[in-house]
């Protein structure tokens, strides 16, 4: 008896939204046509072990992936095998997750009319929307991950956090305070010539102040005492 090759795989996967750590997963492939010796399950090109978080069927014919994690993005790709044939289907699977922990990254100090940047990371799929605050006020019109001041001056001084959303998950992350101080550029010190300029310019100075003093003092007659 011939062995029939296989055709007309059927591949099921979820169709709805996958949120990590309170969605599951159920994966099954079959052929059409072709008896079906051995199945071969991949996620990204590597083959796929069962452990507790993924369960085969006796068959191998599905997977049960219990409780999805981030981890579980990524191509899924099932290969149906008999002695004159091999197909395979293929499935991306999108598991939605965070904001996990926010942080802001930035300069902690810049001079009076400098440039600041600061940057928001939290991962998130989809990523999240950002909302950036000063001292607990929200900063209007600033949703990206980064935030920009082109010109800092003393009202930009405080505390600034984000708060990474994601509508999908339904979740929200906050950072700790990020505390930024402008302060208005002073210059260095002087140097060794200028201050040496100042000290021969102050005793010239002082020079000059005594000698008028003692030729004012010649100029005044001194009465007698007689």
């Amino acid at each position: 008896m011939l062995t029939e090759p296989i055709s007309g795989v059927i591949f099921t996967f979820p169709t709805g939204v996958l949120i990590a750590g309170n969605s599951t997963a159920n994966l099954s492939c079959q052929a059409s046509v072709g008896n079906v010796t051995d199945r071969v399950w991949l996620k990204d090109g590597k083959t796929l072990a069962a452990s507790s978080h993924i369960v085969f069927s006796s068959d191998s014919s599905s997977i049960f992936i219990n409780t999805l994690k981030k981890e579980d993005n990524g191509k899924y790709t099932c290969q149906l095998i008999n002695s004159v044939s091999k197909q395979e289907a293929h499935f991306l699977m999108v598991v939605n997750y965070g904001p996990e922990s926010a942080e802001v990254k930035g300069k902690p100090e810049v001079k009076l009319e400098q440039p600041v940047e600061f940057t928001c990371s939290a991962l998130s799929l989809p990523p999240a929307k950002i909302t950036w605050r000063i001292n607990g006020t929200v900063i209007p019109g600033q949703t990206e991950n980064v935030l920009i001041l082109e010109k800092a001056s003393y009202k930009h001084s405080g505390k600034y956090t984000c708060e990474a959303s994601n509508a999908v998950t339904g979740r929200a992350a906050t950072s700790s305070s990020y505390i930024l101080s402008v302060k208005e550029e002073i210059d260095e010190g002087l140097s060794d010539g200028a201050i040496a300029g100042i000290v021969i310019a102050c005793l010239v100075a002082v020079g000059a102040s005594i000698a008028l003093f003692f030729y004012c003092r010649s100029k005044v007659p001194v009465s007698s005492p007689y």
